[in-house]
């Protein structure tokens, strides 16, 4: 798990709409627009982009891009991971950008678990799913972001968002990326969301 200081003015421009439900946290899909492209373009152009190459290669697949927006008054998550284990599935890699300063805990930031991405981390190298009780043995952690700041994360990271008891709405920009599968998608158009068209350059 990795963070960057980005703070380009393009994370402060971006204007998603924002679907507001009443005292909930949720995603949602983002459009392709112009502006959301350009703030990719911007989190990838630094050493966000550098991590994902050298975890995914240059052919690493864009396979979400949503928001992650909790209101005041929002329930936290449960402890959960975006994935479970598997030895044939390919490795994705999360980014979680801040659109605005969230370095109030009372804002219910993310908070992560260290040390629970590969099964490697456990006894007996048997990756656990996590439970109230694993996670009671373990430490987390959230990181202060201003405007522009990362997070990068492995799919299999134990994680949740805290509830928001502040007065503020907190969003997110999450985009995922997947390592390419071996003999490729057989999809015409993956090319057009590899991780090389982002970062302006040609695939390996």
């Amino acid at each position: 798990m990795h963070g960057f200081a980005l703070r380009s003015h393009m994370a402060k421009s971006v204007r998603p709409k924002v679907w507001r439900p009443h005292r909930c946290s949720n995603d949602f899909t983002l459009p392709f627009s112009p502006s959301v492209e350009a703030v990719l373009r911007s989190v990838l152009a630094g050493e966000a982009g550098e991590a994902l190459v050298s975890a995914l290669t240059c052919d690493a697949e864009l396979q979400e891009l949503t928001a992650i927006t909790s209101e005041p008054g929002a329930t936290g998550q449960s402890i959960h991971s975006d994935d479970n284990w598997s030895a044939t599935a390919p490795r994705r890699l999360t980014i979680f950008l801040a659109l605005h300063n969230v370095v109030d805990e009372a804002m219910g930031p993310t908070r992560f678990y260290p040390g629970t991405h590969a099964p490697c981390c456990f006894p007996g190298e048997r990756w656990l799913p996590p439970t109230a009780a694993l996670a009671a043995e373990r430490q987390s952690a959230w990181f202060e972001l201003r405007a522009g700041d990362a997070v990068l994360m492995d799919s299999l990271t134990w994680h949740c968002g805290g509830a928001n008891a502040s007065e503020w709405r907190r969003t997110l920009l999450s985009a995922s990326f997947v390592a390419p599968m071996a003999g490729g998608t057989g999809d015409d158009d993956a090319s057009l969301h590899k991780l090389a068209r982002w970062l302006g350059r040609s695939s390996v």
